[in-house]
């Protein structure tokens, strides 16, 4: 701001009776406002307040997955060490990233576009839903559907 010309000292907000920058500190605590209230979470740093996954963390170094519970739910990964895109060590299992995104009011987004399912008591919000994902069929000859395999051989070839 200084090297703008502007004193970034001015931090009134009311633009009625003092200068023009008390607009604009205004409408900006306005929008910091709402973001502190828009459903995602910003005081505990975008944490979940409801998911919790279902099935427990594989251990990636270990072998096998002995200790799944649902084979169509998320599952965590433990690495022994997680870097994020930033570079930043973030420990070893990552959380589910955006399970809950659905509740911060969408831009151009409205009702329309928008399904409520329930989970647990839990209700949860996606917009343009595509549907479920082909699951696991365990009741299917070898215990895979169709649409499963070829899922799955989609992910192995990218």
């Amino acid at each position: 701001m200084p090297e703008m010309g502007y004193d970034a000292s001015l931090t009134p907000t009311d633009y009625q009776t003092a200068a023009p920058a008390a607009l604009g500190n205004f409408i900006a605590q306005g929008l910091i406002d709402f973001g502190l209230r828009d459903g995602s979470n910003e005081q505990e740093d975008y944490a979940n307040l409801h998911y919790q996954p279902t099935n427990p963390p594989l251990i990636l170094h270990l072998p096998g997955n002995p200790d799944i519970v649902n084979y169509n739910r998320w599952q965590p990964l433990t690495f022994l060490r997680f870097i994020g895109q930033a570079g930043n060590f973030l420990g070893t299992t990552p959380e589910f990233l955006g399970p809950e995104w659905g509740e911060v009011p969408a831009f151009s987004l409205g009702d329309a576009h928008r399904t409520t399912y329930e989970r647990e008591g839990y209700q949860y919000q996606i917009y343009h839903d595509p549907g479920a994902p082909p699951f696991l069929d365990t009741t299917a000859m070898g215990g895979l559907s169709e649409e499963y395999k070829w899922g799955f051989a989609l992910v192995s070839a990218v």
